[in-house]
């Protein structure tokens, strides 16, 4: 794949994004199928995907992986869990490093992957975390 001009390799990310975006198109047909749902979970995409594609990437590539993410969580208990475990560390992050950082802009992409979850229709709302000691 080439970019259509010689630049030096630092300089051109446009193939590598529109392969990402081009993966998580296919990641969102997989999602339709549950079984698939689970392979992908076994493998850790949820990790991968709130760790590198939520947080960097084109604009449309971010929004594809929050879809992904959301319908990763969906009716699926194990990737919820695991899901809010990553925004947990994201928050405990934020809150511990409040003064060097920007807060809203650090999470700025957890809460519309939120609220990309909560606009799902409430049969297929991703299971609630049980509290500690329940």
């Amino acid at each position: 794949l080439f970019c259509g001009q010689c630049q030096p390799p630092s300089k051109c990310f446009g193939c590598a994004n529109t392969f990402i975006e081009y993966m998580l198109e296919i990641m969102e047909v997989f999602m339709l199928q549950p079984a698939w749902r689970g392979v992908l979970i076994d493998e850790d995409l949820p990790t991968e995907l709130f760790k590198c594609n939520l947080q960097t990437g084109s604009r449309a590539a971010r929004t594809r992986a929050r879809r992904v993410l959301s319908q990763l969580v969906n009716a699926e208990p194990v990737a919820t869990r695991h899901l809010h475990a990553l925004l947990a560390d994201k928050v405990k992050y934020c809150l511990a490093q409040h003064r060097s950082i920007n807060v809203a802009a650090c999470v700025h992409e957890e809460l519309a992957l939120l609220s990309e979850i909560t606009m799902q229709s409430p049969s297929t709302m991703p299971m609630p975390m049980p509290s500690p000691g329940s």
